[in-house]
Parts: structure tokens; sequence; C-alpha cells
């Protein structure tokens, strides 16, 4: 069996790539290639039945043999994250959020990232210093793997450090 294996990249095969998914090998995460998306192992079916109606289903046993190939990230599995100015992870959308650059314990940098500019604000009223800083100043990329207990996590990425990916071929049931 082939597969595609750009470097760094995703995997696509069957029979994830059936149905529109792909691996990224880095992460231990399944991408839904149409909207960018990690999707927990466990959360194919919904993905597919909320975001793209009308695809086939993949099957349960399919993704029974997707869960004993391998050790994919579930809704249940460690949040992911990564530090300040990585790679975008490949195949995750990239976002414009806003990255905390308040000084916190001396010379640590706070970091914290957000994608709402009001999220931002109300959590610059957490920290105690004179001047806040400008909104535009903190613009960054972001991206985020998937949900955990039902809230976004977003990390900040350094685009100029990413190669994109040469795109799927994918056959969708």
């Amino acid at each position: 069996m082939t597969f595609f294996l750009p470097p760094q990249g995703l995997i696509y095969r069957p029979p994830l790539s059936d149905f529109g998914f792909g691996v990224n090998v880095e992460v231990d995460c399944i991408i839904c290639v149409s909207c960018k998306r990690g999707i927990p192992v466990n959360m194919l079916r919904s993905h597919s039945k909320k975001y793209h109606p009308g695809r086939n289903l993949i099957s349960g046993e399919e993704i029974a043999v997707v869960q004993l190939n391998g050790s994919l990230r579930s809704s249940e599995s460690e949040k992911y994250t990564q530090p300040p100015g990585q790679k975008p992870v490949d195949g995750l959308g990239v976002l414009r959020g806003f990255v905390c650059p308040v000084s916190v314990a001396g010379s640590q940098i706070c970091s914290a990232v957000f994608l709402a500019r009001t999220t931002f604000d109300r959590h610059l009223s957490v920290h105690s210093c004179r001047s806040k800083p400008d909104a535009a100043s903190c613009a960054c990329h972001v991206q985020t793997l998937f949900s955990h207990g039902g809230l976004q996590e977003y990390f900040s990425v350094d685009t100029s450090r990413s190669q994109p990916d040469p795109p799927p071929h994918l056959s969708l049931r």
C-alpha cells in the first residue's frame, strides 16, 4: 500500500483519506483536510455529521482499525500546546489572534494566547501593569488542535517557519 508523506506533513491513506482525513504524525492527530481542524479519533463521525453533512461516514469498524494502528489523540488525551514561535502544525488552519506580552515573575513573559480581542483585553486586566499594550502590537498567528472540556486552547505560531503542504490527493466518498 502506498501513501503520501510530505516531510513533516500529513499522511493520507485509507480508511481515513477515503473520508477526508489525514494524520499528522508529529502531534499524533487526525486532521480534517476540508476544514483544517484537528479531530479526536473518537469524534470522527460526529465531526462529519456536524460540519460535512452529506459526506459518507466512517464506520465504527474502520474507526476501531484506526485506533488499533496508532496512538492518535482522542478527546480524553492530554491537551496539546507548544512553545511560542514554533512552526505551525501541518494541516491545521492558521488564525489571527493575540498573544500577551506582559512580563510576569521577572523576565518571564505571560504568552497567553487568545483568538478574540475582547477576551485578550479582559485578560490584560489580570496583570497589574501601568500601561496596557496596544492590541495591534500583540497580533499573532494562532492554532488550536481541538477543544478540551468544551474550551479551545490556542497557541501562537510563526508562519515564516512553515512550508505549505502540497495539495492532498483524496477520493471522498
